[in-house]
């Protein structure tokens, strides 16, 4: 709310798409299509579209992305879209390269490297292996057997930590992602200080700034990485059959439950 410009309609796109994907993905690739108006949010959609062969989603966002380019054509002109490619480089150079907006009120990983003082050249390349780390890790996840909630949270937790144009206002994704990270823990068990974790990602953005300003802790663009671990271990743990031991002790719990005694027998 204090920053949130249209950091809510983007958080609406994808969190709406995720959530229609597996009964409705016609309608949910409309969704993702219209984040064309904010593409470095909606980065590895397509990837994860593609990966997990959903074509009808797929085709659904290229039509929705075009429909979107056409009629900004129509009521603007091809010269608006022209302006925007010449001036591609401007926020690279003013926001990346300069700092011109301060680094400490971004959150990506290039800014964390940024603001601890790395050279320009080094915080590129360490976001450039991270966003590759990234990607390898969704693919995985998209191909893999785990449940659709740590898919879901992947796509929006890997999307922001391989960006490197990423603001405080653009952290109502995390909203979205941790949400579905939350409801993973809730069926199946958190693992340790992933709690804690989710409620620090939940209340970050409204110290981000003042803590990146007066004490260089860029505290998002961390927890990000530290999020997108905890789904790759409990991506791991479920592909490979096992559970927590807070998952195993509900699971243990329910059984007693619904077992009948002797007693009730009678």
């Amino acid at each position: 709310l204090i920053n949130g410009q249209n950091g809510f309609l983007s958080a609406a796109l994808l969190g709406g798409g995720l959530l229609y994907l597996e009964e409705q993905p016609v309608f949910a690739g409309l969704l993702f299509g219209l984040l064309v108006i904010k593409p470095q949010l909606g980065i590895f959609v397509p990837l994860a579209l593609i990966v997990s062969r959903r074509w009808r989603c797929l085709l659904a966002a290229a039509a929705s992305s075009l429909a979107i380019v056409a009629l900004s054509l129509l009521a603007f002109g091809p010269v608006t879209w022209l302006t925007f490619f010449n001036s591609l480089w401007i926020p690279r150079w003013i926001v990346l390269d300069h700092g011109v907006i301060p680094y400490y009120y971004q959150q990506s990983v290039f800014a964390v490297a940024r603001l601890w003082g790395l050279p320009l050249r080094i915080a590129y390349a360490v976001q450039a292996v991270t966003a590759l780390s990234a990607a390898l890790v969704l693919v995985w996840l998209w191909t893999g057997n785990c449940s659709y909630r740590l898919k879901a949270a992947a796509l929006v937790i890997c999307g922001l930590v391989a960006t490197p144009y990423l603001f405080d206002y653009d952290l109502t994704l995390l909203g979205i992602g941790s949400a579905w990270l939350a409801t993973e823990g809730i069926e199946r068990g958190f693992l340790p200080f992933e709690k804690s974790a989710l409620v620090l990602a939940w209340l970050a953005p409204i110290v981000d700034r003042n803590l990146g300003k007066y004490a260089l802790i860029p505290l998002s663009g961390l927890l990000n990485i530290v999020l997108l671990a905890f789904i790759t271990v409990l991506a791991a743990r479920s592909q490979s059959g096992k559970m927590s031991k807070s998952a195993e002790s509900v699971s243990t719990a329910a059984t007693a439950t619904a077992t009948p005694t002797p007693a009730t027998r009678r």
